[in-house]
């Protein structure tokens, strides 16, 4: 029996839920399981009835959602039944920040599909919603997107302080992150800042401003690495300061690639943020960039035994979220009959 796994197509901006996708195919190609990745323009009536028409019947179908470019259409709502009510699962990555429009969508798929998620918070967030049905859900941890690569010569720390994530239009967290920065150089002119990640800016004058401001900095920017290189270069890095302006939570592929590759950590706590992730990294809520640059020199300063790390909570956490217990995550869903 065939799976497919569906998301909408990469426009302007790359998707993390794309992104997901494509290394979850890589792992299912990986142990010859056999696994499609359909991408549709958006979900719509008419790309929805011909997704039906391209699957086998009695097929399981995984749609992860949501993606960039997924569109508005109501016919989302009638996708059980366009459909032909297959083996359906919905993976739900972002359901507390959806919209109540959104939300709406969803909701009468309750009666036919089971639904996933990266964390449990979510999932109970939407059973309240879904009061009326007790829903068919299943939690599969997120993985780090870049999985620490392991080689003969294991690289010393450096004093280097990075920010690794994407930077959109709105210069979220990474306005944040300069000022912090500024302050650091205050404190010790030689440590080196790197940033990870893509900056997807439409505007060649905003783009061409914030990158002036890094180089102004003397920060070092690195771009659509391979995963291979990137983890070579996260290796070298001592600490991380990720400012998250909803909390750090168990969403946070980029805060788990930082944990994995034994980083310290300073990001935002929050109600979304789990007692394990808060014992791994230190908290910056309420605290002035000024004093924020002041703990980051100190934990520099230790050497890597010394640092903010639970070493037995950390394997742990990286046996829970590696991609070897994610993808028996999906073979027991896979395996699972939800019509029973």
């Amino acid at each position: 029996m065939n799976t497919y796994i569906i998301v909408t197509k990469e426009n302007d901006f790359e998707c993390g839920v794309r992104e997901y996708s494509k290394l979850l195919i890589d792992n299912f190609n990986s142990v010859s399981f056999k696994c499609e990745l359909i991408e549709l323009e958006n979900y719509n009536f008419k790309n929805l009835i011909n997704l039906s028409k391209r699957i086998e019947k009695k097929a399981k179908v995984i749609i992860q959602y949501p993606t960039k470019s997924m569109g508005y259409s109501i016919a989302f709502l009638f996708l059980p039944w366009i459909l032909r009510k297959n083996n359906l699962f919905i993976f739900l990555h972002e359901f507390v920040i959806f919209s109540l429009y959104r939300k709406l969508l969803l909701s009468f798929s309750c009666i036919f599909c089971t639904f996933a998620f990266t964390n449990t918070i979510e999932a109970n967030q939407f059973q309240k919603f879904s009061f009326w049905k007790k829903i068919k859900k299943v939690v599969i941890p997120l993985p780090s997107n870049i999985p620490y690569r392991k080689n003969n010569i294991e690289q010393k720390k450096e004093l280097i302080c990075c920010f690794f994530g994407h930077i959109r239009e709105d210069f979220k967290n990474i306005e944040f992150f300069l000022k912090i920065i500024d302050e650091l150089k205050k404190l010790n002119s030689k440590i080196k800042i790197q940033i990870f990640g893509s900056v997807f800016i439409k505007s060649k004058v905003k783009r061409d401003n914030l990158f002036n401001q890094f180089s102004k900095r003397g920060i070092e920017v690195y771009e659509k690495l391979t995963i291979q290189e990137l983890s070579s270069k996260l290796k070298k890095v001592k600490v991380a300061i990720l400012p998250i302006k909803e909390g750090l939570s168990e969403k946070k592929a980029t805060a788990f690639a930082c944990l994995e590759h034994k980083m310290a950590v300073f990001s935002n706590h929050s109600k979304l943020t789990p007692r394990w992730l808060r014992l791994l990294t230190h908290p910056i809520n309420d605290l002035g960039t000024d004093e924020i640059a002041r703990e980051v020199i100190q934990t520099m300063e230790l050497n890597d035994n010394e640092l903010k790390l639970n070493h037995d909570m950390l394997e742990s956490f990286l046996q829970i979220h590696s991609w070897i217990n994610v993808m028996d995550c999906y073979f027991q869903l896979l395996s699972s009959d939800q019509h029973q």
